[in-house]
């Protein structure tokens, strides 16, 4: 038995690979069986292992989605942006923002009470220009010759704006010649506006009296006499002092023929009182009978 030869060993290490033993091989198959399961399951996108039996399956791909028809552009979102209210701009009392400017809205013109109510945008007659006064639209000014009377200093357009003619009295009807006025006879048909309370600016009232009354002239006062009365003294103070009589036929001064006499203004024969005739001044009567006043 002594003589029995035995290997060497660094001839076996010599000879290739190192000698593994049993258990470093079951380990080596158990590493390379899980790899596997790894990769099948989420490296390669395919299923080498079947879920249902635990054996190895054929690999198959995973479904691909097809491409859109269109490719829709990226699109911006704009994020939500929550501004607190002490972010806003803010405008000193009394002003009021309206738009992007600090506005006071108690005497703006165009944002008179509220931000866009604009006083000019108003159609009022006979305004010339608007205001804003205590929020509240006002006429400035009126067109020429006319007042806002009515409102009394309250002058919100939202009323009948310039409604006073300030120049003359509309309704008081008369012809004109020369130096006279011809008004109709009767004072009692009232065609006529008597003393009127606006003339020439809004309050000047043309006064009257018991036998005048007042009228308005192109924005002047100016008197006139009642009916069969005249003023030949020229004074107004004693107001229209002469009555018609036949050396003051419808006006100071007009004498009628000695075969006339004066019928209510007018001079007309005694024996035929429908025919009138020439005063001293010149003037006949016409069919109608007139009261001939001095201006």
């Amino acid at each position: 038995m002594a003589d029995e030869k035995r290997d060497d060993p660094k001839k076996e290490q010599k000879s290739g690979f190192p000698q593994m033993s049993a258990m470093h091989v079951v380990i080596a198959i158990a590493v390379i069986v899980l790899a596997v399961i790894f990769i099948a399951k989420f490296g390669f996108g395919m299923d080498l292992i079947s879920s249902s039996s635990g054996e190895m399956a054929i690999a198959k791909p995973r479904p691909v989605s097809p491409a859109p028809a269109t490719i829709q552009k990226d699109v911006a979102v704009r994020p939500s942006i929550s501004i607190r209210p002490d972010m806003l701009p803010s405008c000193d009392a009394p002003k009021t923002l309206c738009g992007d400017t600090c506005t006071d809205i108690q005497t703006n013109v165009n944002n008179c009470g509220a931000c866009g109510n604009d006083c000019t945008s108003r159609d009022v007659k006979n305004v010339a220009e608007y205001g804003c006064a205590n929020a509240k639209c006002t006429i400035t000014s009126c067109q020429p010759g006319y007042g806002d009377c009515m409102n009394k200093g309250t002058t919100d357009v939202n009323g009948d704006g310039c409604e006073t003619n300030l120049m003359t009295s509309e309704s008081w009807i008369y012809n004109q010649y020369s130096s006279y006025v011809y008004q109709q006879k009767d004072p009692e048909s009232k065609v006529y506006l008597e003393n009127p309370a606006n003339c020439g600016s809004c309050g000047n009232k043309c006064e009257g009296g018991s036998t005048f009354f007042g009228i308005c002239d192109r924005g002047a006062c100016r008197k006139v006499c009642w009916g069969t009365w005249l003023n030949c003294d020229n004074s107004w103070g004693n107001g229209c002092e002469q009555v018609f009589d036949d050396n003051n036929c419808g006006a100071c001064g007009a004498k009628c023929p000695a075969d006339s006499f004066c019928n209510n203004g007018c001079c007309v024969l005694k024996s035929d009182h429908s025919k009138a005739v020439a005063d001293s001044l010149g003037v006949t009567c016409s069919g109608n009978i007139w009261v001939r006043q001095s201006k």
